[in-house]
């Protein structure tokens, strides 16, 4: 089943298709409850016709049975199969642009609450030298800002890693993310790529395809990862990110990974309360549930750092198995799997800490 969506979607005049990241295409759960995923869809105040799309999936999907029971030797009726495939793609597209479901807080999120740092010495952050210029202020607090996250995610048992600053636009898809959103890089011939620096397409991208061992051998999940660097980003498509610095912020992003949701959200949770609690801010900072118009596509949940301003300083977002069933990046359990069941997809947290704007809150 490789790179399926590639080879029974319609290719886009004059481009490479995008669609290859090899997502999990029976979707057919989406859509068992239609009634929850229309309330969904209002909640987040899209515009989208469920009925239409479940209907549409449906035909794509009967099609792409028939085109796997179908013998290899009757390849007349294989390659007309193929072509009604194409013609239905629209049906398996609509069905992935859908958004992840909306998720209640798990039982850890509901004591999950923000306490006012203390002001002590151990919190506060380190700066020296920072009598140049203004510019040069703020580059040491980021830095410094920097080390203190680090040493938080370093504290709780993350691992550092260095992930690509362009990707294929796949990847953004795959994290449902608008493409617009990222500048586009191209070289010569060769098909655009994504800069899109430390952000969510970017973490992933290391693990498409991935399967973790299981976890009694030792090195499985939960996992921890983080990285900072420039996040990329095109000002008129993320407007509640000011133009300080132009096309870019200095960001550390972490993720989690771990086989059951309760497991991902106390983790993750533990990390953003972390970094609350040691960053020692001086302007108020208030903990906020983002309402589901403001949630990312691929978030199930999420809850915010903001400033009164409304400026974001960090974020945690729950995607549960949403992302890794369009990356396919699942784990290995004990006992076998048969090829009929839904194979074991990761649950996935991200935290982003905004070293930019913390820094501001700094000086």
């Amino acid at each position: 089943m490789r790179h399926l969506v590639a080879r029974f979607v319609k290719q886009p005049e004059n481009s490479t298709a995008i669609h290859i990241v090899d997502p999990y295409l029976d979707l057919r759960s989406r859509f068992k409850d239609l009634e929850k995923l229309k309330e969904n869809i209002s909640a987040r105040k899209l515009n989208i016709n469920v009925d239409e799309v479940s209907k549409n999936y449906n035909m794509w999907w009967e099609k792409f049975t028939d085109f796997y029971k179908c013998s290899k030797d009757d390849k007349e009726n294989k390659s007309k199969l193929k072509r009604e495939l194409v013609e239905l793609s629209d049906g398996l597209l609509d069905a992935l642009r859908l958004p992840n479901n909306l998720s209640t807080p798990s039982t850890s999120s509901e004591n999950f609450r923000f306490n006012e740092p203390q002001e002590t010495k151990t919190n506060q952050i380190p700066v020296e030298g920072l009598a140049i210029t203004n510019l040069s202020v703020h580059t040491k607090l980021v830095e410094a800002v920097k080390r203190k996250v680090e040493e938080i995610a370093q504290n709780l048992s993350a691992v550092r890693i260095s992930p690509p600053m362009m990707v294929r636009p796949a990847v953004v898809e795959a994290c449902n993310l608008d493409l617009r959103s990222f500048p586009e890089f191209k070289d010569g011939d060769h098909p655009p790529m994504s800069l899109v620096g430390i952000s969510e397409p970017s973490m992933l991208a290391t693990f498409i395809k991935q399967q973790f061992p299981a976890s009694k051998q030792g090195t499985g999940l939960p996992l921890k990862l983080f990285s900072s660097g420039a996040t990329y980003f095109t000002p008129r498509f993320r407007p509640q990110i000011p133009y300080l610095i132009d096309r870019q912020r200095e960001t550390t992003n972490i993720l989690v990974f771990a086989e059951t949701s309760e497991e991902c959200s106390k983790i993750a949770e533990e990390i953003f309360y972390s970094i609350q609690r040691m960053l020692n801010l001086k302007k108020f900072v208030k903990l906020q549930q983002v309402p589901p118009p403001e949630l990312k596509f691929y978030e199930s949940q999420a809850h915010v750092l903001n400033e009164d301003s409304g400026r974001q300083i960090a974020r945690l977002g729950y995607a549960g198995t949403y992302l890794s069933e369009r990356c396919h990046i699942t784990y290995e359990t004990d006992f076998k799997i048969s090829s009929s069941q839904t194979p074991n997809f990761v649950h996935a947290a991200f935290v982003e800490v905004d070293l930019s704007a913390i820094a501001q809150n700094y000086s």
